[in-house]
């Protein structure tokens, strides 16, 4: 009967992890660029229960009582959200796979598929947090217009000028397991050891997406799904709490007995 409660206990916590991830989901169904979170769960070790020393014919057959679940992994998913038309220059949109490569305050990377950029003091391209996006890139600040094609080539046109002048060109960041990714919040993710290490190339080469200028890519948060998974989730949590009540009940029965 203790294992009963044991395995309550475990389903529990599983399940209310899963709940926190699918309200954080449903929290973020229209933040850009964010990727919903998938709680996997994996059973825990069995116990052998014997059987009675009468029952000859079961004695050959093993017996095993489970002790409950866990939280295996929590990990983010990748898939393409939708691609929100808002027609400003510098906001980008990655169709496919692949990162942009963004430095932080203290000289590391991270990576990010939010691509509302800005242009910071001195021309280079940051994003709203004011992070620098790698590359060498300046725009002039007497540039009057400015294009980004779809392989990451920066066109600008400049005072007195026709045609537009190229001035530089972005790259996109690939992982061989990007679901091995650490999530930062405010749509950073860094490099880990399961996520592997990072490869560069220019938009639309070896497997990294292309670039749409004017766009951003929304949540690939399904609202229906997430709401539907909550349901299940919150019907599971219920039940295992059950579980516990009926075996506590039980245990309260038993040692009722002794009286």
């Amino acid at each position: 009967m203790l294992d009963a409660i044991y395995a309550s206990i475990s389903g529990l916590q599983a399940h209310q992890l899963r709940l926190d991830a699918l309200s954080n989901n449903l929290a973020n169904v229209n933040t850009p660029g964010f990727k919903k979170a998938r709680v996997n769960f994996a059973d825990l070790m069995y116990r052998p229960v014997e059987a009675a020393a009468a029952d000859s014919e079961a004695a050959d057959k093993p017996r095993q009582v489970g002790l409950g679940t866990a939280v295996a992994s929590t990990e983010a998913i990748f898939s393409q959200g939708d691609l929100r038309q808002t027609q400003r220059p510098l906001d980008m949109a990655i169709f496919g796979q692949g990162f942009m490569e963004v430095q932080l305050a203290d000289g590391s990377f991270a990576y990010t598929r939010l691509g509302s950029l800005r242009l910071n003091e001195t021309g280079e391209l940051v994003t709203t947090d004011g992070l620098r996006v790698s590359g060498d890139v300046r725009v002039p600040a007497e540039a009057t217009q400015l294009v980004i094609d779809q392989d990451g080539r920066i066109l600008a046109t400049l005072p007195g000028e026709k045609d537009p002048e190229e001035i530089g060109q972005l790259e996109l960041v690939g992982f061989v397991n990007a679901t091995g990714l650490k999530s930062m919040g405010s749509g950073l993710y860094a490099a880990t050891s399961e996520s592997g290490d990072p490869f560069y190339g220019k938009p639309g080469e070896v497997g990294l997406g292309k670039l749409r200028q004017g766009f951003l890519e929304m949540s690939n948060v399904d609202f229906i799904e997430e709401l539907s998974e909550l349901v299940v989730a919150q019907r599971a949590y219920q039940l295992n709490a059950r579980a516990l009540q009926a075996a506590d009940e039980v245990l309260a029965e038993i040692n009722s007995l002794r009286r």
